[in-house]
Parts: structure tokens; sequence; C-alpha cells
């Protein structure tokens, strides 16, 4: 009973992000407040809602960085001339349309269906998301997305050994 609690967690942290077509940022908020509130105790809710959040993060990002670039090509190239300034905003409109039926179509296909991976017990996978979002803090790193972290000072396998004095 306990692991399909915890799958279903796991789902709803990948399904509440297609509230964000609704409300904006309401996914975003949700999986952070039920991340940091049910993440320490949950390690597969843990991976899921990082996994989320990660997502949502880079695609905000992509968006933030495809509409700043479109607004300078307008600005830019606005005083050349009337006919390179219509032509711009015109190809700048089209690029922010491109852009937005991007993301919605990624954000509608990756969340369906890592919202079914967790629902069958199996790892998230948002291709092309960066690893913005790691553990809690004050948590261990080594069950971070992507990369196993090992520390340093302890040598593979000598973390539980005993300290001679």
């Amino acid at each position: 009973m306990k692991s399909i609690k915890n799958q279903g967690l796991a789902a709803f942290s990948h399904a509440v992000q297609l509230l964000n077509f609704i409300v904006p940022f309401v996914g975003l908020i949700a999986v952070t407040a039920l991340w940091r509130l049910l993440g320490s105790r949950r390690t597969n809710f843990e991976l899921h809602a990082r996994a989320a959040l990660n997502f949502q993060y880079t695609v905000l990002l992509y968006n933030v960085f495809f509409l700043t670039v479109s607004f300078l090509l307008m600005v830019l190239v606005s005083p050349i001339s009337i006919n390179a300034a219509q032509y711009v905003f015109t190809s700048s409109l089209y690029g922010c349309l491109v852009v937005a039926l991007l993301s919605v179509g990624a954000t509608l296909i990756y969340c369906i269906n890592n919202t079914m991976r967790a629902l069958n017990g199996e790892q998230p996978h948002y291709p092309m998301a960066l690893n913005i979002v790691w553990s809690i803090p004050g948590r261990d790193r080594s069950q971070n997305i992507g990369r196993p972290y090992q520390s340093p000072s302890v040598a593979p396998g000598m973390a539980d050994a005993p300290v001679r004095a």
C-alpha cells in the first residue's frame, strides 16, 4: 500500500504540470511545496518531483531566452529601415508562436508520458532537461538524477567502516 501511495504522489508531480496551462506557475508551486514537505521521506517521489521541477524550470528558461532574443531582434533591426523592421517583427512573431507551440507540445507529451512511467514504477525521463534542482538541502546527494555523487573524502565502500582511534 505504501508503494502505491508513493507512485500516486510521483505521478501527481508530473500531472500537476498540466495545471500551468490554466493558472500559470501553480504546477511549479505545488510540486515545490510537496517536494519540500514529503521529499525527504519518500525517495521515489523525490526523484520524480525533482525531474518534474527540472523540466518546468528548463522550459521556463528556454521560453525566456527565445522571447528575449526575438525582442532584441525587433528592437535592434527596427531603426534600420521600415521594411526590415516589418520583416523582423513578423518573423519574430512567428518564431514566438513556434516556440510556444513546441513548449506546449513538449509539456503535454512529456508530462503524460512521465505520469504513466511513475504509475508503472519506472524512472522519469525528460530529454534536454537541465539539472537545476538537486536535492533537499542537508540531505545526502547520492540520489541525484543522472549523476551519482561521491564525496572525495570517503573511499567507495568505506562510508560504513568503523573509525579507528
